[in-house]
């Protein structure tokens, strides 16, 4: 049985296992792809009850710190962005070099991975206190949701070493093959967030112990301290189990594709080379989103509220998506590295697939469905028409979405992420004009919502015409003997 199958303490166990591997390089596709998908999928679930659970208590101290927070919503999607200069490209050696059976190499993106997360946790929480106040007058708030943004991210700058730290080991284990011990602690994490937001944000009485309210300031503590203890968790089994995950102690920075050796220098620089693409592709999804809700809020509030909740709707569909991508990453990069180009081409149209089946009832809902499901979260007529007209413009281009999501992941995995990055920058981009051109035909808010369907499908169609190239194949080894 693979590592990542097992319960969690044979990760604390100092007896032999089968490799990570094992599963991933041979056996059924689907059943590994689904293995590995499904504790990601779990993972993200709990990830939006991170979300669900900040918002609720922050709401309980009134609509300006509310406002304030969720005004940092765009703020933390660019940190997780920048995270993934270290983290995909971590991803993706480990999982090339875990799949070569190179143990030694695989330690070694580790070593060099952990000393560019070290200079990252210290350049972004710098720069970002140093910003926050400017960060903040962008945003155009209200001073008292202005006030509220300023104190959340302070903290979330402060904290952020420990959320780059935990996405960090969770990338050594995906990458490994593990996606099952990270989807546990993220577990543990969210239920330590619950227990603290309340606690912190409203202060309480606990006898001996006086814990003042903090406020804003206590959910971001809250978000902050709970991720720490799953960094630091996931720190200590990553060191007990580094040898059944397939890393040794590295013996200098290991061989490159080409079989020559590295140099440590050499090894940072492939790191960053997959992982800057990557998270610019990040960083513009942002950015171009924050000029959307721009252009939106000129139609007012009931826009802006369907733009806000739809994403947050179709949310439940895409995390599948990124799971069945997210797991394809590993299964198509091991494969990759131990030269098994047949293999990791299957699991992608396999990955691919199984994500248009589990996007189809959720497009079925979103298309025949949509006023039950948007009054579930709002009762105002205004918000509902234009919620409903978002779903039902959306859901027929979730399917080509699965496609683009699935097949990104591909590419950071196999670590081909220069032209993953062109088509997401171009193709994301490409709402902005569309959009503003629709909205001059006089077709009004639903512009906006039209240009994100139409530029999906040609997000998906241009990730198709890559993953036909096959440019992705091109610096892999030889295929093993028992494999020609």
């Amino acid at each position: 049985m693979p590592l990542h199958a097992q319960p969690l303490e044979p990760l604390l166990s100092s007896s032999p296992t089968q490799p990570h591997s094992a599963g991933i390089l041979s056996g059924s596709v689907d059943r590994t792809l689904l293995r590995l998908a499904l504790p990601i999928y779990a993972g993200y679930l709990f990830q939006i009850g991170f979300n669900y659970a900040d918002t609720y208590f922050v709401g309980l101290l009134g609509a300006e710190a509310l406002a304030g927070v969720l005004a940092t919503m765009f703020t933390s999607w660019a940190l997780f962005a920048l995270a993934e200069i270290v983290t995909v490209g971590v991803l993706a050696l480990v999982a090339r070099a875990i799949g070569a059976g190179d143990s030694t190499r695989a330690g070694a993106v580790v070593v060099c991975g952990a000393v560019l997360a070290v200079l990252l946790g210290v350049a972004v929480p710098s720069a970002g206190l140093l910003g926050v106040e400017a960060l903040v007058g962008s945003f155009q708030l209200a001073p008292g949701p202005a006030d509220a943004a300023t104190e959340y991210l302070s903290v979330v700058f402060l904290g952020y070493p420990t959320l780059l730290g935990y996405f960090f080991f969770e990338s050594v284990f995906r990458g490994a093959g593990d996606t099952r011990t990270p989807m546990v602690i993220l577990a543990g994490s969210f239920l330590l967030n619950i227990a603290l937001d309340p606690l912190l944000i409203l202060g309480a009485d606990l006898g001996p112990v006086q814990i003042p309210a903090l406020g804003v300031r206590g959910a971001a503590l809250a978000t902050v301290g709970s991720r720490a203890v799953g960094c630091f968790v996931l720190a200590f089994l990553l060191w007990r189990a580094r040898t059944k995950l397939g890393l040794a102690r590295p013996e200098g920075a290991g061989k490159g594709p080409a079989g020559t050796p590295d140099s440590w220098l050499q090894l940072a620089r492939r790191i960053l080379g997959i992982g800057i693409p990557a998270s610019g592709a990040g960083l513009a999804f942002c950015a171009i989103y924050f000029v959307l809700l721009r252009i939106t809020a000129q139609f007012g509030t009931p826009a802006v509220a369907a733009l806000g909740l739809g994403i947050r709707l179709e949310a439940i569909g895409y995390f599948f998506q990124l799971a069945c991508g997210r797991a394809v990453a590993t299964v198509a990069g091991q494969n990759l590295g131990a030269g098994q180009v047949e293999r990791a081409r299957h699991a992608s149209r396999r990955a691919v697939f199984l994500s248009l089946v589990g996007t189809a009832p959720i497009a079925f809902v979103m298309l025949v469905f949509p006023e039950p499901v948007v009054r579930i979260f709002v009762s105002d007529p205004r918000v509902v028409e234009a919620a409903v007209l978002y779903l039902q413009i959306v859901s027929w281009a979730m399917f080509p979405f699965a496609v683009e999501v699935v097949l990104n992941n591909v590419a950071a995995g196999v670590g081909d992420t220069v032209p993953a990055l062109a088509i997401a920058g171009i193709g994301t981009a490409l709402r902005i004009p569309l959009a503003l051109g629709l909205m001059a035909l006089g077709f009004g808010y639903p512009s906006i919502f039209w240009a994100i369907a139409v530029t999906i499908t040609l997000k998906a169609v241009a990730f198709e015409f890559w993953f036909r190239s096959d440019r992705w194949s091109r610096d892999a080894p030889p295929a093993p003997a028992a494999a020609a």
